[in-house]
């Protein structure tokens, strides 16, 4: 049997990433007019619409949303390999060298073999150094720029250095615990470093360089998740206070929103707090940290560091590489995060949370398909295509719903042009009625309703009450 190869499955990726949201999206039109055929009267109007933002701004806060969860999935993903010591099959490797972008790593990108040779311990020095550099440079070129009136500048300098920060957490975390990883040789050949054979742990080298990473552990692995949960805390008045309007409003938090539901308050002659009548201020470097939640979910970035990279990415190479304990583990941490995911519903935007509950679920296939691949004899191809094509689905799925935002905010009804036709069609199969019959039935219940009113009105003419209490007919009679 032929081996499967990347271009084989690549038609199949293509496919399903497409034909995923129309299905959902059929089925939920489907579903929701089988369920509105009922009698229950239909919900009134909105007294509110949330005004949108400029197009083009929402555009771009949603694809970049779109962008931060798939780079987050990606460089979990490429991470197991490293972590769990699993031998991905060839197809798969050829696959995920396509995405190996979003997993950013100084070496790849700095040509330091041009320059001197180096080994894990110089190789660490870059890659834990570089970035705080780069990190510090943009914080203080921010904070001057803000000093000197240029508040939005000022701003988003602070959050490059925060976005760079994401980039580089699960790598650099994962070369810091891979320093403590020792190799012990049977007979008397030493003790070595399981990510680089050529540095002696018994060396002076190495003992030379323990106190630096274990400075570099302090400062990245635990360091960062420690100072987003500070900046976060520091600022939790206003974002509770934000947590609160969106409780009372409903829905997701938005200020003119509150406003015009304040405004309704005090016209009604209701009494308003001062506290009520102003704006919600956040901090302008917490954008990338608070931007694309719900008000009620402003802590999910400190659970999305700490449960899945910290602890799946990190944490877990002190257990025996490719053991049963270990992917037990890893499998827990990945439906844990995929139920936090589903439950919690964290992101303000609908298309936000399906995208990450399929890329979460997608990491879980991948952590199942490490165990048959560590406990099996031989991987059927069947397994690597679907690998490669839950690796890929994600991807293009950002595409897909990344250009229903984008339709939306023009103006164009992408579910009325793609998904309804198809829904009707669905419901025809699955439920049994269709356009007919549901005209039909409003038919019917609208001449039962006609039919009882002019019943009543009829008797109310009929007859009258008088003053005494006396009933008498309408032409005088007795």
């Amino acid at each position: 049997m032929s081996s499967i190869t990347f271009v084989d499955v690549l038609p199949i990726v293509i496919v399903l990433s497409v034909l995923l949201p129309l299905v959902i999206g059929c089925c939920r039109v489907a579903c929701r007019r089988h369920w509105r055929q009922g009698s229950s009267p239909a919900k009134a109007p909105r007294a509110y619409r949330e005004p949108p933002k400029e197009m083009s701004q929402r555009i771009i806060s949603s694809t970049l949303t779109k962008v931060k969860i798939f780079t987050a999935h990606q460089q979990v993903l490429q991470g197991l390999a490293g972590v769990f010591q699993i031998t991905w099959p060839p197809a798969f490797t050829e696959a995920m060298a396509y995405l190996k972008v979003f997993n950013f790593d100084f070496i790849s990108i700095l040509p330091i073999d041009c320059i001197f040779p180096y080994n894990f311990l110089s190789a660490l020095v870059v890659r834990t150094v570089a970035p705080l550099v780069l990190v510090a440079i943009l914080i203080l070129l921010g904070r001057s720029a803000r000093r000197h009136g240029r508040e939005a500048l000022g701003y988003l300098l602070t959050n490059g250095g925060i976005v760079l920060i994401f980039m580089v957490y699960p790598s650099v975390t994962q070369q810091c615990f891979r320093f403590f990883q020792i190799h012990n040789f049977d007979g008397s050949y030493g003790r070595f470093l399981s990510a680089d054979y050529s540095v002696n742990v018994e060396g002076a080298a190495y003992k030379a360089m323990t106190p630096f990473a274990i400075a570099m552990v302090a400062v990245w692995p635990f360091g960062v998740p420690i100072t987003i949960a500070i900046l976060l805390w520091r600022s939790r008045t206003p974002l509770l206070e934000a947590r609160r309007r969106e409780q009372i409003v409903g829905g997701v938090y938005d200020e003119a929103r509150w406003l015009a539901h304040v405004a309704s308050r005090k016209q009604a002659g209701e009494q308003v707090d001062a506290v009520d009548e102003v704006g919600v201020d956040v901090e302008g470097f917490l954008w990338s940290l608070t931007e694309s939640y719900r008000a009620s979910a402003f802590f999910f970035e400190f659970i999305e560091y700490v449960l899945q990279k910290l602890t799946l990415v990190g944490l877990l190479v002190f257990f025996q590489q490719g053991s049963l304990e270990q992917l037990t583990l890893g499998l827990i941490i990945c439906f844990t995060y995929f139920g936090l995911c589903c439950f919690l519903l964290p992101f303000s935007s609908k298309t936000d949370n399906f995208m990450a509950c399929a890329t979460q679920f997608s990491l879980f296939i991948a952590m199942l398909t490490a165990v048959i691949i560590q406990y099996g004899t031989e991987v059927p191809q069947t397994v690597v295509t679907i690998l490669i094509v839950f690796a890929f689905v994600p991807a293009i799925l950002a595409i897909v719903l990344s250009f229903q935002v984008a339709f939306n905010e023009m103006g164009i009804n992408s579910c009325g042009v793609f998904w309804r036709p198809i829904g009707r069609a669905v419901q025809r199969v699955v439920f049994g009625t269709g356009r007919t019959e549901i005209k039909h039935t409003e038919t019917v219940v609208a001449s039962k309703a006609t039919s009882s009113l002019s019943v009543t009105m009829s008797v109310t003419s009929a007859s009258s009450i008088d003053p005494v209490g006396n009933e008498t007919e309408q032409d005088g009679h007795i």
